[in-house]
């Protein structure tokens, strides 16, 4: 019995000093606050912002690559937008393809406004330039999205939806399990300032933007199959576009 009690008590010492040395080690916050206001009669040490922060994890590091992915949402849904805006013309008057790509470019919108949050609420924050990346020559693309037919433009919208989600999964991949073996310039980044798995981000990553993007592809995919099978079987194509944006997309 007596054993059993000195056993507990010198396992009780260690963990209170593994405890002890864990927090030492994680104070920077309190080490700067009792810096900056010390017991009477010491020096006074203005306290960095820098040291208490929400940033945990993953923050600030994958700050530049969440930032690109906001971007990226952005630039979508303009190109959901102007696809909407090609079908809502009057001498195109498909209101139930205009309705749905002006329901994608919402999609994308608030995406982009989800990840902003989420970003801010880790403690990270935009760039002082930050600006959506323009096409090579904006003028041929606004051309070619006003030139497209019903197939073409559901084809071109599942494209870029699944980029998206591909990009969305490789923020999620960094997230978890750290940079690939190809990028050698990143891993070694890595290791000189270590790597913590960020579950906390990538987990919202998958439920707030990942889960919602696998439902859109497969919605695309299905109408983008479905038109060009019916398309195929029956002449009169201009009655299948019409009750396909009258019924099926309305």
């Amino acid at each position: 019995m007596k054993f059993l009690k000195e056993s507990l008590l010198i396992l009780s010492t260690l963990c209170f000093v593994f405890t002890v040395s864990v927090a030492n080690a994680d104070s920077v916050c309190y080490k700067g606050v009792s810096t900056a206001c010390p017991p009477a009669g010491q020096g006074k040490t203005p306290l960095s912002p820098a040291s208490c922060t929400s940033q945990f994890g993953q923050f600030p590091r994958l700050n530049d690559k969440t930032e690109a992915l906001i971007k990226e949402h952005l630039r979508a849904s303009m190109q959901f937008l102007m696809l909407a805006n090609h079908f809502g013309e009057w001498d195109i008057n498909r209101k139930g393809f205009y309705e749905y790509f002006n329901k994608l470019s919402d999609y994308a919108w608030e995406d982009a406004g989800a990840l902003l949050e989420h970003m801010v609420k880790r403690g990270g924050q935009l760039s002082n330039k930050f600006q959506i990346p323009a096409a090579e020559d904006p003028k041929e693309q606004q051309d070619k999205f006003y030139d497209m037919t019903e197939l073409h433009a559901l084809s071109k919208a599942l494209d870029i939806q699944k980029n998206l989600a591909k990009s969305t999964l490789r923020l999620i991949t960094l997230a978890n399990h750290g940079p690939s073996v190809n990028d050698t310039e990143e891993i070694d980044e890595w290791r000189t300032h270590g790597f913590q798995r960020d579950g906390e981000f990538a987990h919202f990553l998958a439920d707030e933007v990942s889960d919602k993007q696998v439902l859109r592809i497969k919605h695309l995919a299905n109408h983008v199959n479905t038109l060009s099978q019916a398309l195929d079987e029956t002449p009169d194509a201009g009655l299948v576009l019409y009750i396909y944006d009258t019924q099926v997309l309305n």
